[in-house]
C-alpha cells in the first residue's frame, strides 16, 4: 500500500484510495464505490477527509502547505451520493472547511489558487427550505472556483456560488451569488464588486518593490 494503514478508515467496499504516506492527514470512508486521488508528489497535506454515501469522487492534484478538512455528508443517517470534489493543481490553503451535504453536486477548485487561514467552502444549507407550495429552494449544486484566485482570511463561500478567474475574495466576506467577471476584488457582506480590472501575485508588495528595483 502507498498509505500507512492506521490513517487509512475503509469501511465499506470497492473504494478506490490512492494517496501517498502522509502523517498529518486522515481518511474514512463509509460507504461504497467512492473514490479518492491524491497526488502522489504531495508531501505537505494535512487536515481529514469524511466521507459518508457512496459513489462520490474526491481529486487532490499537486500543492503545497494545503490544509484541508473535507466532509462529504456528515454522519450515517445524512448520506451523499454522486457528488464530485475536484482541486487542481499548485494549491496554497492555509486551512479552509469544506463541506458537500447535497446529493449529485459539486466543488471545483481551478489552477494556483491562493486560499488563506479559516476559510468555509459550503455547498449546502445543511436543513431544507420549502415555498408555500412545498418545493425545495435551497438544494446546494455546485460550487465553482476559478484559476488563479486569491480568497483572504475568514471568508465563507455558501452554496451554488461562482467565483471567476484571477479574482480576490476580500476578509471576513459571505459569498452567496454567482460572479462572472474576471479580475475584480470581491467584498463585503454579502459579497459584492468593489474594484475591477486587478491582478495579483503571491509575492509580497515589499518582494515585488525589491525585484523591480534591482
Amino acid at each position: 500500500m502507498l498509505f500507512r494503514q492506521k490513517m487509512i478508515y475503509n469501511n465499506g467496499k470497492n473504494n478506490n484510495i490512492k494517496s501517498p504516506k502522509l502523517k498529518k492527514f486522515k481518511i474514512s470512508v463509509n460507504g461504497n464505490n467512492n473514490t479518492i486521488l491524491i497526488d502522489p508528489d504531495i508531501t505537505q497535506l494535512k487536515g481529514n477527509i469524511a466521507i459518508f454515501g457512496d459513489y462520490n469522487t474526491i481529486q487532490i492534484k499537486k500543492g503545497y502547505q494545503i490544509n484541508l478538512s473535507i466532509d462529504f455528508g456528515c454522519n450515517n443517517q445524512k448520506c451523499i451520493y454522486h457528488s464530485n470534489l475536484d482541486i487542481s493543481e499548485n494549491l496554497y490553503c492555509g486551512s479552509a472547511h469544506i463541506f458537500l451535504g447535497d446529493s449529485n453536486s459539486s466543488v471545483k477548485i481551478g489552477s494556483d489558487c491562493m486560499l488563506s487561514d479559516n476559510i468555509q467552502i459550503y455547498c449546502s444549507d445543511g436543513h431544507s427550505i420549502l415555498d408555500q407550495k412545498g418545493q425545495l429552494i435551497n438544494q446546494g449544486k455546485q460550487i465553482d472556483i476559478g484559476n488563479h484566485v486569491w480568497i483572504g482570511m475568514d471568508v465563507k463561500i455558501g452554496k451554488n456560488v461562482k467565483i471567476p478567474n484571477h479574482c480576490i475574495i476580500g476578509w471576513n466576506s459571505v459569498v452567496t451569488k454567482e460572479f462572472n467577471q474576471d479580475h475584480c476584488i470581491i467584498a463585503g457582506n454579502p459579497a459584492k464588486v468593489v474594484k475591477e480590472n486587478i491582478s495579483w501575485l503571491r509575492e509580497s508588495p515589499s518582494q515585488l518593490l525589491k525585484r523591480k528595483h534591482l
